[in-house]
């Protein structure tokens, strides 16, 4: 499985900041999963999260229960 991680730029740790950063987080996410697919990744092998806090986006693959870190991305939005 691959698992893929959008990054919010959150402004802060309040609740309304990090509500506001999770839309671009999503984004992020969603566009390095169909970068993915797009290079013959399955989209049912690729499990999407967003957080609030952080930039750009990572993408990770589990090997024998080993995570090897194999994308990082900044997104510019």
């Amino acid at each position: 499985a691959m698992r893929v991680a959008g990054l919010g730029n959150a402004a802060g740790v309040a609740a309304a900041a990090q509500a506001a950063a999770l839309p671009l987080a999503n984004g992020r996410a969603e566009s390095i999963a169909n970068a993915l697919a797009r290079a013959g990744v399955p989209l049912g092998a690729i499990q999407l999260s967003a957080e609030a806090q952080g930039q750009g986006g990572v993408a990770a693959v589990a090997l024998i229960g080993i995570n090897c870190q194999v994308v990082r991305a900044r997104a510019v939005r």
